[in-house]
């Protein structure tokens, strides 16, 4: 038994969903938000601001960026358009994404026990 501690970021990024007919398969962005947990055994074990700012260079990557599954033909004409393409081996659904940040903070060293990604402000996804 111990502590959680949580931080929060958001970005705004443009995606589609290259599987789906209907409107998700039509380039859109989003405003997202992300919160991180880690457990932490003890109070002070981890410093929030640190946290926050591991949090902060994970998604400065993926900020103003359009999410793209590799492979989808709309990436070669952003590309050729000088746009900030940033392209996955997944399709970017907001279950991906919660999946993508999980991975990248535990790869920073944290103890990360969930991350919700919220999509808009009724729908989210959570990986643990």
């Amino acid at each position: 038994m111990g502590f959680e501690v949580a931080v929060e970021g958001r970005i705004e990024s443009a995606h589609r969903i290259m599987e789906d007919t209907g409107k998700c398969g039509k380039l859109h962005g989003h405003r997202w938000e992300f919160n991180v947990n880690i457990e932490v055994q003890y109070a002070l074990q981890v410093d929030a601001n640190d946290l926050k700012k591991h949090l902060q260079e994970v998604l400065v990557q993926w900020d103003h960026k359009v999410l793209l599954k590799r492979g989808d033909p709309l990436a070669e004409i952003l590309f050729a358009n000088a746009q900030h393409v940033l392209l996955f081996d997944e399709s970017p659904t907001v279950e991906h994404l919660a999946f993508r940040l999980h991975s990248e903070m535990c790869k920073k060293g944290y103890d990360v026990s969930a991350v919700t990604c919220w999509e808009t402000s009724t729908i989210s996804a959570s990986y643990s």
